[in-house]
Order: C-alpha cells, then structure tokens, then sequence
C-alpha cells in the first residue's frame, strides 16, 4: 500500500503554506516533517541528496521527489484532487494559471524574499526601492483582478492559494494594501482572509514571521 505523500517544510514558509491549503482542499493527507532552516536542517547530508537545491518545501511522494511549491501544488491537483477546479484542464484557462503561478513565484516571491534578505544580511532598514518593488507587483494584481473576483476567472484556483502568502506577509510586514489605491486587490485580500481555514492555516504564521524579521532586526541594530 502507498504511503502518504511527505512534505519537508516550514510553517514560516509561505510555499509550505500553500501545498497544505491546496491538500486541505482537495482532501489528502500529507505527512509533515518540519525543516528548521535557521538550525541548518535543510544543509544535511541526507536533505542535500533529496534535493540538492536543498529548498523548502520538498514533496517525496512515494519515492518521486518534488520541490518548488508551486510546482508541488499543481502535481498534487493533478494526481488526487476529484476534479479541475482548483487548477482548470482548459487549456487557456491553464495557461492563465500558469502565467499567475510563474508570477508569484518570479515577481512576488523574488521582492518579498529581497526585502527579508536585508535582515537576515545585518540591515536594519528596507531600501526604497524594495518597498517600491512590491507596490509595482501589487500594480499588477490590480490588473489580473480589473474583471474578475479571483486571479484567473471568478472562483477560487492553486494561484490565488500560491499568491495569498506572499500578499499577506507583503502587506503586513512591508508594504500594506490600502482600498483606496489597490481596491481590487483589497477585495480579493479580503475574500481571501474569508477561507473557512485562514485563520487556522495562515494568519498566525505571517505574525510568526513578523516576529522573527523584527527580532532580526533589533539584534542588527545592536552590532
């Protein structure tokens, strides 16, 4: 008999966050094994040879080995969910979801990770330019949500669970979201939140990462 699919991760992680909401909904049970990437986990020997990109998230799926959380997503949509809804066979509307997939992890995944870095390299303040970064992809949020409710069509697929994250942790801890300037993102930031499971799933782990990022910086201001 099949094993349940592993997944490396990290709570703080908003790709891990993502693969768990995505098999929440489609009913599968993963095994969780965390990854302390502060205590080097992810650099043993053992995680190397498993994905020697030695990211966090990583699937092992009874011997295949996955990472890239959006990635991770799509495969597990694709294997056990019961139907297309939450990643469409359409081919068009796939390839809608493919663009936001590969924007949230090249545009918006990239400048919030920017912004973070200037902590974790001894900074104590975020360039301008960063913050500016983040307000130009929110420029295009805005865009993909000028006709919809969701970020491909009107309902609910892996690219709004794979963007949620990253937003949230965006707007709380670097760049906030205001109705009067992005009020579709606004919107789609608020029906989010209205998950039957976000606050469970998601919320408390950006005020997790909060703390670690301020901790971060106090330490930094004390060199």
């Amino acid at each position: 008999m099949s094993s349940k699919p592993i997944l490396y991760e990290m709570d703080i992680t908003p790709g891990s966050r993502a693969i768990k909401m995505v098999a929440r909904l489609i009913g599968l049970e993963l095994e969780l094994v965390t990854i302390d990437l502060f205590a080097g986990e992810h650099m043993s020997e053992s995680f190397v040879k498993m994905n020697p990109q030695h990211t966090v998230p990583t699937l092992n799926d009874n011997g295949n080995i996955i990472w890239e959380s959006s990635v991770i997503c799509t495969y597990l949509i694709d294997k056990f969910a019961k139907n297309d809804a939450l990643y469409p066979k359409d081919l068009y509307e796939r390839a809608k979801c493919n663009q936001r997939l590969h924007f949230s992890d090249a545009i918006l995944y990239q400048r919030v990770r920017n912004c973070s870095m200037i902590y974790y390299l001894g900074g104590t303040e975020i360039p301008e330019k960063d913050i500016k970064s983040l307000y130009e992809a929110y420029d295009l949020m805005e865009a993909f949500l000028a006709n919809h409710t969701h970020l491909v069509g009107d309902q609910l697929t892996v690219a709004d669970l794979c963007c949620i994250g990253l937003v949230g942790s965006s707007h709380e801890i670097y760049a906030p979201i205001t109705a009067d300037k992005y009020p579709k993102l606004f919107n789609w930031f608020e029906r989010m939140k209205r998950l039957p499971f976000f606050d469970e799933m998601e919320a408390p782990f950006v005020l997790k990462y909060k703390n670690v990022l301020h901790s971060l910086k106090e330490a930094n201001s004390k060199k």
